[in-house]
This record gives structure tokens, C-alpha cells and sequence, in this order.
């Protein structure tokens, strides 16, 4: 039996993929201690856990799955055991605190809680480039901002102040900010939390997860109009849209196209409404969780990192036209196989992301 469970939660794009690499390959050294973590094969995280919690169709399936990470704690005399699951972020903490008291009873006394938060402004451009990866939206990040600003998924305070609640000081926050972080790095500051000491030594582990340019975004626009997948069920339809993105999103990375294009910012009109949105937001996260106010400092500094003038998203204003032509013929060829063998497309391209470290957004 494990000694002691840490449940790390994310967010999304604070670095989640690369400590799940690190876990899952076991690229550490704990001086006289020992960790267990769940991930295993091409599974870097546990968010299968995590979605048993928020959606509908899954939550049948939390007593195995629960009952499957406890198996491993029970089986384990490691002192410390990690389970990491960004997608953590979508869950209530009461549906948490109640399904450890119901599948995890002699634990729940052993368990300490850890996420990190990252600025509204990273965050706002992190998001739209994730979604626009997966084909989610049409329209430009002034359109994104408002619907991320009417949602409320960005005022990061009444969330973590309900985790807080729920789990009272077992429950830490920790800004996404790299002056903020032990070492200047999340890995080894998550460690840090985990063991409270500084011996830990930690080999660096390769992973490719970094942000899509401006015109990487656009040829996947093109990519999204062009495929349109009309499976039954609807599932699979969603799931051949996500593997056909990550496959690309890796070739992109592979072959280099595209990646001479400029970094996604935030058009300089907009940020005077984003800091008009958020700030007070940043302020109350700071007062209740940070000594100091970084929340407030990024948001405020944003202009200096982040911004610069409006950005095209249509394709043919970043490649030739015949880079164009040929990338859209492509499209057609993979949307053709995918209408008419959408199963077996399917797991051809879960075959070819087989062995891939961008597992999940991290």
C-alpha cells in the first residue's frame, strides 16, 4: 500500500505533458524514496479518470476505473503515488472528494492535491490555438475572447477557491509563472511539492508539445473545411477530426512547414479589453492563494510579450499556391477515405500516433 497519494490537476498548457513524460518514463532520482504512477504503454496520463467525473457517458464506468488505479496503490509499498490528470480542471471537486470517500476510503486521509494556473492572457491564446487545432471554431481570437469572456472559464478564482474549500490546505496552487516556479521549472518544482526536498535529480526527457505558428493554425483551418467526417456514431466522427489533428499538428513539427511563420499573439486593440476583463480576476487570485501578485504582474506585462498587430488566418497569405494546392488535394484524398472507411481511419491513425510523446494537451 502506497504511503501517500498526489493528485496533480493540471490546468491544461501549464507543462502537464512533460511531467507526465518524466513520471511515465521514470527519468528521476528520489533519494530513499520510491513513486508509483499509473501511466503506462502510450498512456501518459490518467484523464480517463477524470472524465468519469464530468461526462455523462463515462460516469458508468467509475467503479472500474477508480478500482483499477487502486489496485495498483494497493500493490505498490512506494512512498509516494501520482495520479496526473489535467483534464482534472473540468471536474467539481465535490464529485472528486465524494468518489475518493466512495472507491478510495483508507486513502483519503493520504492525499494531497496540487495544480498550477496560468495567466489569463497565455492562457486566452493557448486555449484559441488548442481549439483551433481540433477544428472547435471559425472565427478569429476577438470572436474567441468573447465567448471565452461570456463562459467564465477564464475567471480562475471562484474554481480554485472551491477546491480550496473541499480540500482545505491539502489543496495547493501554484502560478504558472516561471519566476514563480522552484528552479524556474515546473517539473522540478512539482517534484519539489512532492517531496519537499532538494535532492531530487531529474534527466531531461524529449518531447516535442510546443505551440503552432499563425500559418501552422491556418493550413489547419484548410485541413477542418476540407474534412468533414459524417460517421456513425458521432463519436467517431469527433475522434477521427482529434487523431487527423494530432497526426498533422506532428508532421508540421516533423517536416517543418509552416514553422517559419510568426508565434499566434494577441492583436494590440484586444488587450486592452482582456486586461479590462480579467483584472479583477488576477487581483483576487493573488490576494487568496500568492504571497506576491503574479497573476496581476502577467496580465499587466502582457503587452511587452504577447502582443502585436491583427494576424491573418487564411493559408495563402503564409504559403505558395502550389504548398496550397497540394496540402488541399491531400485533404481531399484523407477526406474520401474517411467517408467512405471511417473505422478503419480511424485506427490508422491512432496506428501512426502510436509511440508519439504529444499525447493530450499538457
Amino acid at each position: 500500500m502506497v504511503k501517500e497519494i498526489i493528485l496533480h490537476l493540471g490546468d491544461t498548457k501549464t507543462g502537464s505533458t512533460t511531467l507526465q513524460a518524466v513520471l511515465q518514463s521514470g527519468a528521476y532520482q528520489l533519494p530513499g524514496q520510491t513513486l508509483h504512477y499509473p501511466g503506462s504503454g502510450a498512456t501518459l496520463n490518467q484523464n480517463h479518470l477524470a472524465h468519469v467525473l464530468f461526462r455523462e457517458g463515462q460516469m458508468s464506468k467509475s467503479a472500474k476505473r477508480f478500482g483499477k488505479i487502486k489496485s495498483g496503490f494497493d500493490g505498490s509499498d512506494a512512498d509516494f503515488a501520482v495520479v496526473s490528470a489535467e483534464h482534472f480542471q473540468s471536474v467539481d471537486p465535490e464529485a472528486l472528494q465524494l468518489a475518493i470517500q466512495k472507491y478510495w476510503p483508507e486513502y483519503e486521509g493520504r492525499i494531497r492535491l496540487i495544480s498550477y494556473v496560468r495567466p489569463h492572457a497565455e492562457k486566452l491564446l493557448s486555449a484559441f490555438s488548442e481549439q483551433m487545432k481540433f477544428g472547435m471554431l471559425k472565427d478569429g481570437l476577438p470572436g474567441f475572447f468573447e465567448q471565452v469572456s461570456s463562459n467564465e472559464k477564464l475567471d480562475y478564482t471562484p474554481r480554485f477557491e472551491k477546491w480550496r474549500q473541499i480540500f482545505g490546505d491539502r489543496f495547493e496552487l501554484r502560478p504558472f509563472v516561471r519566476s514563480q516556479l522552484y528552479k524556474q521549472d515546473v517539473v522540478a518544482d512539482f517534484f519539489h511539492f512532492l517531496t519537499g526536498s532538494e535532492g531530487v535529480k531529474l534527466q531531461e526527457v524529449a518531447i516535442e508539445n510546443t505551440s503552432m505558428t499563425v500559418g501552422q493554425i491556418a493550413l489547419l483551418r484548410v485541413l477542418h473545411a476540407t474534412i468533414r467526417p459524417d460517421a456513425k456514431p458521432a463519436q467517431v466522427s469527433r475522434k477521427i477530426r482529434a487523431s487527423l489533428s494530432r497526426v498533422v499538428v506532428q508532421e508540421f513539427r516533423d517536416t517543418g512547414l509552416g514553422g517559419d511563420c510568426a508565434k499566434l499573439h494577441l492583436p494590440k486593440d484586444l488587450l486592452g479589453d482582456v486586461i479590462q476583463r480579467y483584472e479583477a480576476d488576477a487581483a483576487a487570485l493573488d490576494a487568496a492563494f500568492f504571497a506576491g501578485t503574479p497573476m496581476a504582474d502577467a496580465l499587466h506585462s502582457a503587452e511587452q510579450r504577447l502582443t502585436g498587430p491583427e494576424q491573418s488566418l487564411e493559408a495563402a497569405d503564409y504559403f505558395s499556391a502550389e504548398t496550397l494546392m497540394s496540402f488541399q488535394m491531400l485533404c481531399g484524398v484523407l477526406n474520401k477515405i474517411a467517408a467512405q472507411h471511417p473505422e478503419n481511419f480511424l485506427d490508422m491513425l491512432q496506428a501512426a500516433r502510436k509511440g508519439s510523446r504529444t499525447e493530450e494537451e499538457g
